[in-house]
């Protein structure tokens, strides 16, 4: 693996952005969340929160007393959250308390599913202003979940980008069609930079058109290795037959073909990911489910496993409703 990039706790990136980390680095948030103060009066927006790390809150106070345009430091006037995973998210109520004035609210795209508390729900081209002179559009980019923001600051053309787009590696979804449709959205804007929800900033137009080009070709390379591996038989197995039936293959069987010799750590997230572009696939007329092979949930909680294979989204949850659902190509 690639070595992460050190960046400091907190930091200046332009005269409207300060970068302040979540203070919880890991496998999955890289240097740890990014949270963004944005303004450069004496209010700014926060956008995302980290999970609630000890620390957070005293190097958020820190970041706004370096930053003050004169002897008041800045106060924070909302908080705009991406989406609902708790290291985004998790540290509300801790910035809550040390800003009084927040009224322990914050502004976000509503699911009733994952919304546990109150929120003031924003709605897709929404636009929040700070003075002076900072505009922030909202814009809805479901796809690694169903209520994913990005937020695009007018005055700099750059994109806070949330988990949609990381400024390292790749990041995970829970529909293709839609996260697809979402970089689309992305690619639109011509943005000069992005600000994502972990790593590093991604500067320049000809960069962000690099990155937001490589996120899709990354999905569709892996689109073409699914298929290409579906056209023989799993495990090397061979038939003369040619009025045999497509081979059938697992997920399971996929990623182990797929994903030789990487580590254990990640083939669960690679097994979601291949059931998602499996169910894509499906909705595409390229596969089908082999009705043999379906077997149905075991428990109540999960959804039916007809109900998922209807469907382009999977939640984590829902894995194991599909994990033994074997797969074959349709015949052209």
């Amino acid at each position: 693996m690639t070595a992460l990039t050190s960046l400091p706790n907190v930091k200046q990136l332009s005269e409207r952005v300060i970068r302040v980390l979540g203070l919880n680095p890991g496998p999955f948030t890289l240097q740890g969340t990014n949270t963004y103060l944005v303004g450069k009066g004496h209010e700014r927006i926060l956008i995302d929160t980290g999970e609630g790390k000890e620390g957070y809150v005293a190097l958020l106070q820190s970041a706004l007393a370096e930053n003050a345009p004169d002897d008041t430091p800045p106060t924070i006037s909302r908080i705009l959250l991406t989406h609902w995973h708790r290291d985004h998210v998790g540290g509300l109520d801790d910035v809550c308390r040390a800003f009084p004035a927040l009224d322990k609210t914050a502004s976000k795209y509503p699911d009733e599913e994952r919304d546990g508390q109150e929120i003031v729900p924003v709605a897709d081209d929404d636009v929040f202003h700070v003075n002076p002179g900072c505009t922030l559009r909202a814009l809805h980019t479901p796809g690694h979940t169903r209520d994913h923001l990005a937020f695009y600051l007018e005055e700099e053309q750059a994109l806070f980008t949330g988990d949609c787009v990381l400024g390292h590696g790749s990041t995970v979804f829970e529909d293709l069609p839609v996260y697809l449709a979402s970089l689309e959205r992305m690619r639109s804007l011509n943005a000069q930079r992005l600000y994502p929800g972990h790593g590093p900033v991604i500067d320049g137009a000809e960069q962000v058109r690099a990155t937001l080009d490589q996120y899709v070709e990354h999905r569709m390379l892996r689109e073409r290795e699914v298929l290409g591996r579906m056209a023989a038989c799993p495990l090397g197995e061979q038939t003369n037959d040619e009025s045999a039936a497509p081979p059938v293959w697992t997920a399971a069987q996929l990623v182990g073909s797929i994903y030789q010799g990487y580590p254990d750590s990640v083939l669960n997230a690679a097994e979601r990911g291949i059931l998602l572009h499996l169910l894509k696939l499906k909705q595409d007329g390229r596969v089908r489910a082999v009705p043999d092979a379906l077997q149905t949930a075991s428990t109540p909680k999960m959804q039916s496993t007809e109900h998922v294979l209807s469907q382009t989204r999977l939640d984590l949850g829902d894995v194991a409703s599909v994990r033994h659902v074997g797969w074959s190509l349709l015949n052209a």
